[in-house]
């Protein structure tokens, strides 16, 4: 099974979402004006940072299936929202994640 702990998928699928909560939580300019075109409130992507930090979490304790579902929702969401708007170009990254 590729995505086991201690896999190369597992540690790419990881970092991705790592790297996801870091720049929530940062708010670099970019994402802070994303998340306002979008028509989300300022602190949205705090509940963003959370929800990938729970399921990063949820695959570290074991509970796979929960994590990985966690995922689905949240780069699903992602890209919902993304051709909701119209916003194209950035719709790749999750949608392969």
């Amino acid at each position: 099974m590729p995505f086991t702990p201690g896999s190369v998928l597992f540690f790419i699928f990881c970092a991705i979402f790592t790297i996801g909560v870091i720049v929530n939580l940062a708010g670099p300019k970019a994402i802070i004006d994303s998340y306002a075109r979008w028509g989300f409130p300022a602190g949205f992507r705090f509940i963003t940072a959370l929800l990938e930090a729970m399921l990063l979490l949820l695959l570290y304790l074991g509970f796979d299936r929960m994590g990985y579902a966690l995922a689905l929702v949240v780069m699903g969401g992602a890209v919902v929202i993304l051709a909701l708007n119209k916003d194209y170009k950035p719709i790749i990254a999750p949608a392969l994640t």
